[in-house]
Order: structure tokens, then sequence, then C-alpha cells
């Protein structure tokens, strides 16, 4: 009795929206959240659905740099009009990625303890693919930066990797939000997360790129990341049917306004910060993070590739590797038509290699326990810094 009790545990109850049916490959929740299991005191399980957003959102990433770096996004309404309305759907699609991604920092770490050592690798890593990713350049004579420009790279503040350079402003902050976040009432936070997504999203509609920078800053990290721990603190209870309509409208709304030429239709639409990107992104990412596997092969699968999802990024970003794809994309989406299946199977693909060419990477980190020489740096850091982390 008490190892079926155990087991039963390890699922999550009918109030959740789930299905206990342990034959199923896959459970999607159409109801409302139940409350963390953290709150509760209850150990909680490998949450499938942070990996999905993981995996998703770099996918999405992917899709993104194709549709811009094959220059099916600009194209001519009048003379290709059908490739340039399926290249918008994708757009509009994948523009949510980079806040999905925010938002899990905020999911996962809010009530966790200040990762110095994870940070520290996480440049690593970058250091790691700064320097690599230039010898192909070299040996084939057409690196593009200099090596002053080369290692400002694997400069955190500095990076041509913006997200991790916003992020590391981030990062610094994290151990005071944390102290902040948990001790609001659910009400207070749930005022603070409102009043800041919204006054950014419509500042960002106004002159997004002098206001907001379009959502490449640390400032908008920080509040999907302070929206991220409120969903992981109080699990907001918005019933799924609800949010599937706010992320089918809001995706709606993005296609429709790439058809409207000029300014307001812009800044709405094409930067991170926008209030109809903003809600997608909020109603996908609470979507995707109630979906259970129980399927052995998927779980090992998600393990597998969404640890890699951060090199993803850092792989296609590189400099080098940024203009080889723009100078094959282009001429390879015209060489087969602006075919409606480039966009998303050239993401597809980009993603796979990028994730293999990472799982490498790790391979190599764990040969050279990398895992602990950032332990070992961490430990020259001041005391005081430190002591953060306790």
């Amino acid at each position: 009795r008490d190892r079926a009790n155990h087991s039963e545990s390890r699922f999550p109850s009918p109030e959740s929206g789930f299905v206990l049916d342990k034959c199923n490959v896959i459970t999607l929740p159409w109801r409302a959240m139940s409350p963390s299991p953290n709150s509760i005191g209850i150990k909680s399980p490998r949450e499938h659905g942070a990996d999905i957003v993981r995996i998703m959102a770099m996918l999405m990433v992917c899709i993104l740099h194709v549709g811009f770096l094959s220059g099916m996004r600009f194209l001519d309404y009048d003379t290709e009009y059908t490739a340039r309305v399926i290249s918008n759907a994708w757009m509009a699609l994948s523009i949510i990625a980079v806040n999905l991604y925010a938002l899990l920092s905020g999911y996962l770490c809010v009530n966790r303890r200040w990762n110095v050592p994870r940070y520290v690798e996480l440049w690593l890593t970058v250091c790691f693919y700064s320097i690599t990713l230039f010898i192909p350049g070299i040996l084939i004579g057409e690196h593009i930066l200099g090596v002053r420009s080369s290692l400002l790279l694997i400069n955190p503040c500095t990076s041509c990797y913006w997200y991790f350079s916003a992020y590391t402003g981030l990062f610094v902050i994290i151990p005071f939000l944390n102290r902040g976040l948990n001790s609001l009432s659910r009400k207070d936070y749930r005022s603070l997360t409102i009043l800041l997504m919204l006054f950014y999203s419509l500042l960002g509609c106004w002159k997004p790129e002098q206001m907001t920078q379009n959502g490449y800053n640390a400032i908008w990290l920080i509040i999907l990341y302070v929206t991220g721990g409120y969903i992981k603190l109080h699990r907001p209870n918005i019933p799924a049917w609800l949010l599937i309509g706010i992320a089918i409208s809001g995706i709606s709304v993005n296609f429709a306004l790439n058809f409207i030429n000029g300014s307001i239709a812009n800044n709405l639409l094409w930067n991170y910060a926008s209030i109809f990107t903003s809600l997608t992104s909020l109603a996908v990412f609470l979507l995707s993070i109630r979906i259970t596997i129980r399927a052995n092969w998927l779980t090992s699968t998600l393990k597998w590739a969404a640890p890699s999802a951060f090199g993803v990024y850092l792989i296609q970003c590189h400099p080098f590797i940024w203009q080889q794809l723009a100078n094959y994309l282009k001429p390879l989406a015209r060489q087969l038509e602006y075919s409606w299946w480039f966009i998303p199977v050239t993401g597809v693909l980009l993603y796979v290699s990028c994730t293999i060419i990472d799982w490498i990477r790790i391979q190599i980190f764990l040969l050279f326990k990398v895992k602990k020489a950032a332990s070992s740096i961490t430990r020259l850091f001041p005391r005081s810094i430190r002591e953060l982390d306790s």
C-alpha cells in the first residue's frame, strides 16, 4: 500500500487537470494548475514542461534566424506574396522565443539558491565557442573580427551574445530579487507583476528602440524573471481554454500586423516587450509547463536535448557562423523558390545540428571536469559575494 501511495504521489492530482492514466504518452492540462509542490513541502518530480519550454524556445529562435537570414521575412508582397505570408506566419509564432526562455529562468530559480558556479560554467561555455568557432574561419581565411574584437566576445558585459550580456545584468541581482519576491504576499506579487508587464509592454509601443531597446536588455529579462517567479510560487488558476484563446489571438494579431506598413505596426509587433508578444508568451508558457510526459523514450530525449539549448544559441549567433548562414541561406532559399517548407525544415535542421555540436561540447566539459573548475573559480570571488549563495 505504501508503494502504491508513493507511486500515485508522483503524478498530478485530478485538480491539476491532468489525466492519471499511466499508459498515456503525453497528458495535457485542460483545467487550472495545482499548487506548486515546493510550496506545500512535497518534493516535485522533474518538470517535463520546463524542458519542453527550453527546447521549444530555442527551436523558435532557429526559425526566427532562418526567416531573417534567408531574406524570406523581407520579400515583396507584390512578387512573392505566398512565400511572404508563410514566412510572416512563422515569424509571428516564433517571436515569443526569447520571452519563453526568460520566463523559464524566473520559474526555475525564484525559490532556489543563487548558483554562481553555474553562471561561471555558462561563461566558460561562451569562452569555448567564442574561441573554437573562429578556428574554421581562420583556416579558410574568412575570419571577420580582429583579435581585440574576438576577445570582447568573452566579456559578459560587452559580448556580441546580447542575451548573455543581458542575463549577466539579471544574474547579479537574483539573490536580492528572490528574497524580496519570496517575502511578498500573493496579492502584492500579482500587482507588481501586472504593473511591470503592462508598463513596459505599453512603453514598447512608443519608440521601442529608445524606450525599451525592443526588449534586448536586462530590464526586460528582470521583468520576465519576476513574472516567471510568480507563476512558480503562486500557480495562477487560469483555465486552459482561455490561455489557448489568448495564444491564438496574440499570434493572429501579430500575423495581421505584418500586412500593415508603418512604424506603429512595427512597434506593436517586432519587439519582445510588445503587449501582444507578452500576452502570447505568457499563455504559451502557462500551457507548456503543465504538460507531463510519461513515455520513457520521450523523457530521455528531453533530458538529452534540453541542456544544449543555450549552446544552440551561442553556436548560431557566433559572428563567423552567423555570416556563413547569411551567405548560404539566402541563395538556397531563392534556388528553392522560397518553398513553404523552407523556414521550418531549415530551422529544425539548424537546431538539431547545433544540439549535436553542443552535446560534443558537454562531453569535452565532462572530460576536463569544467564543472569542478567553475566551482574553483567561484572560490576566488570575494567572501561577501560567495555568502549570498548561502
